[in-house]
């Protein structure tokens, strides 16, 4: 099946081009970003019929366009789309051939926050309260509702960029005369839930769940974008809140949203100090920086990978994929600080490190993250316990600090 696979340079780099081959039958096309040109030539070789790269890929118009293009010359049989940026432009063009799968319409429904919670809170399920802000009194309004803190975002935005927590008066002004309110649209504006985060990541083949993965954050997105390290540990099975994590994001993607029949997923929810479950936000595609790997190494089995099978009509029906994990394993991820990379590790010195990945270049200077996915380093742990992945993620990222020099 000749399939149009768009997707960004670091989830091209993830899969091992024997295995987008596996996945994809060789014959399918690739749109990326020009960006990493070289790395991509370099590691699909031969995984695909066609590679085409753009200028800022994520924002391009180029890309419909050119694959409107192809398409009139050797028309494709499935759009796939791997990351948040592609989700709406490959529904689109699905649209636009007459292909099914995931609607434009539909797409809105993971990309628009604010009509996923309206949708959300229609079916009962739990959500903060939450509002369009058209103006400066809209949010006056909404703080005289619900009071500080407050949370403000972009409906459709990815990354967490734009998101801010907004204390008081004073940082209020400050929101009120910055690029993200002069320059933007109308945000969503959300009152905070003080609580844990949690994620459920998974996979969907012919209409059912048949794999989902919960983590707990270890600090937040937005404490990531400001420096911090980010842990996403794996919650064990035998933990009361995983069979409650399983249901709420089931209980989200097949009575509420309109998950496809076969579907990568991610949703982000809150966990009260009073033991209650909130709704943050849902996306139809995996979670970023090393997701696929951690449940690759937990369940071993490339969830990524068995999508791409299933939509390329390459999988065998008969499969049974409902895996249990099989080992605990946590993320680390951590940021980039401002200033000029001096020194960088080459591996952990922990046997029970089972990935490390370093992204970032000594000599090159960085600063603070626009997007949740500009980490310079990702380590996968491994445990025994929720307890020993707790005690190893910080022993790893403080061991990352002290070996790691900036100027």
């Amino acid at each position: 099946m000749r399939a149009l696979i768009l997707a960004p340079p670091k989830i091209v780099l993830q899969t091992a081009a024997r295995d987008w081959v596996d996945a994809a039958g060789g014959d399918a096309v690739l749109f990326t970003d020009l960006a990493a040109k070289d790395a991509v030539l370099a590691h699909a070789k031969g995984a695909f019929a066609e590679i085409h790269f753009f200028q800022d890929y994520a924002g391009s118009g180029r890309v419909e366009t050119q694959a409107l293009d192809f398409h009139r010359v050797d028309p494709f049989l499935n759009v796939i789309a791997l990351a948040e940026s592609d989700v709406l432009r490959a529904a689109r063009l699905r649209e636009r051939w007459g292909l099914g799968g995931l609607s434009p319409q539909d797409a809105r429904l993971f990309r628009d926050k604010y009509e996923m919670k309206r949708r959300a809170e229609r079916h009962g399920v739990p959500v903060a309260g939450y509002r369009l802000a058209a103006s400066a009194l809209d949010l006056l309004a909404f703080i005289e509702d619900y009071h500080y803190p407050i949370v403000v975002k972009p409906v459709d935005g990815k990354g967490s960029a734009g998101v801010q927590v907004i204390a008081d008066r004073q940082a209020l002004d400050a929101y009120l005369e910055s690029p993200d309110f002069t320059q933007g649209r109308s945000p969503l504006v959300e009152s905070f839930v003080a609580g844990d985060m949690y994620q459920v990541n998974g996979l969907y083949l012919d209409g059912t769940c048949v794999l989902v993965s919960c983590v707990q954050c270890v600090h937040s997105n937005l404490q990531f974008l400001d420096g911090e390290w980010l842990g996403l540990k794996m919650v064990a099975p035998s933990n009361p809140l995983w069979p409650r994590l399983c249901a709420f994001g089931q209980n989200l993607l097949e009575q509420v949203l309109p998950m496809p029949r076969n579907g990568l997923f991610h949703i982000e929810l809150f966990h009260t100090p009073d033991d209650r479950l909130f709704l943050c936000e849902a996306a139809c595609r995996l979670a970023g920086c090393l997701a696929n790997e951690q449940i690759r190494q937990a369940f071993d089995v490339d969830i990524r990978v068995e999508y791409l099978k299933a939509e390329c009509g390459r999988r065998e029906p008969a499969e049974d994929l409902r895996y249990p994990p099989r080992r605990l394993v946590a993320e680390l991820n951590v940021p980039p600080q401002p200033g000029t990379l001096t020194s960088l590790p080459e591996r952990a010195p922990f046997d029970w490190v089972a990935v490390y990945k370093a992204y970032a270049r000594v000599g090159q200077t960085y600063a603070k993250m626009a997007y949740t996915n500009g980490e310079i380093a990702s380590l996968l742990i491994t445990g025994e316990t929720e307890e020993q992945l707790d005690q190893r993620l910080r022993e790893a990222a403080d061991w990352f600090t002290r070996a790691t020099c900036w100027a």
